[in-house]
């Protein structure tokens, strides 16, 4: 399913003249205008047409109409998603199209949020790549330590890492030498009794 929103903006951008106000004033788009606008986006049975700023509805009902896709109009005039609505049954399009009332340029609660003045900047989590150190989080028992220890460097931060998450998972507060063993009896690979490719000479 594609989602065809950006050219209705730039087009309606011609028939639309903004104000200094919140709102504009609502200016039908000629229906042969209309046709050529779907066109060009190449609509067809499946998409998903949005219209923000829909008006009376007859973008995304000639869409649904004439083109077989789904549609969805968002406007902020209560009364034109009424009046959008009724078109729709008119056309005999209204189980594949949908309005509903809101305002486009509103802010978005999901981006309101602020920290609180001397809170701490969260910082992403960051993939662990092989070669990189790992700040172990969880406790180890000097057994498990040392047995870590032995891993080659460039491996060693990506393997406590997933001991750690596997810990976790499991519930268990530290990392002992039975979990590891634990760990590597689980891999469809034992590499204590087969060497990785990665050693083995070449011919």
């Amino acid at each position: 399913m594609r989602l065809l929103s950006g050219l209705i903006p730039f087009f309606l951008s011609f028939f639309v003249a903004a104000e200094e106000s919140p709102t504009v004033p609502f200016i039908t788009t000629p229906d042969e205008v209309v046709q050529r606008m779907l066109q060009l986006a190449q609509t067809r049975p499946g998409d998903l047409v949005v219209d923000l700023g829909s008006g009376d509805g007859r973008i995304v009902i000639a869409a649904a109409r004439a083109f077989g896709a789904r549609g969805l109009g968002i406007e902020i005039d209560a009364g034109l998603v009424e009046k959008s609505r009724a078109n729709a049954v008119r056309a005999g399009v209204a189980e594949r199209v949908s309005f509903v009332q809101g305002d486009v340029l509103a802010a978005d609660p999901s981006c309101a949020y602020e920290p609180r003045p001397g809170a701490a900047l969260v910082e992403p989590a960051r993939a662990l790549t092989y070669g990189a150190e790992f700040e172990p989080a969880l406790a180890w028992s000097p057994a498990a330590r040392e047995r870590v220890e032995r891993i080659p460097s460039f491996v060693r931060g990506v393997v406590m890492q997933r001991l750690e998450e596997y810990a976790r998972r499991q519930g268990i507060r530290e990392i002992t030498i039975e979990m590891m063993a634990e760990v590597r009896s689980a891999m469809p690979i034992d590499f204590s009794k087969r060497r990785p490719f990665f050693t083995e000479a070449n011919g």
